[in-house]
């Protein structure tokens, strides 16, 4: 597990889970030179890219739903569950391109497709 991001709890999408948006809070240092946080100290998120992969590593495309938006570096994703790809673990990479345009890349190991 990492902790590139505030929340690390488990997302679990059932078989009928449609637009459901989850947020990451991606962590930022608290000072200059404090290095407590995933990004710099003032460093903010100007766009992301995601990529879903299923537990063989495999790219997939049926777990996202619709495009991400950005709020003080906390991204919003509506996710659905994965249909063709089905029951299994999943994980987010997040491709961030941050204010300055450098690229910082984290990655999200917690989600689940289950039918309970």
């Amino acid at each position: 597990m990492s902790d590139n991001f505030k929340n690390n709890d488990q997302i679990i999408l059932q078989p009928n889970d449609d637009g459901v948006i989850y947020e990451f809070e991606v962590t930022t240092a608290t000072t200059s030179g404090s290095n407590d946080g995933y990004l710099a100290y003032g460093r903010s998120i100007s766009s992301v890219e995601l990529k879903t992969y299923n537990e063989a590593g495999t790219l997939i495309a049926d777990l996202l739903d619709g495009s991400a938006s950005i709020v003080s570096n906390t991204i919003y994703q509506p996710l659905k569950y994965p249909a063709t790809s089905g029951e299994g673990r999943y994980k987010i990479t997040f491709i961030m391109t941050l204010d300055d345009a450098s690229v910082k890349e984290a990655d999200f190991f917690r989600v689940y497709a289950q039918d309970d």
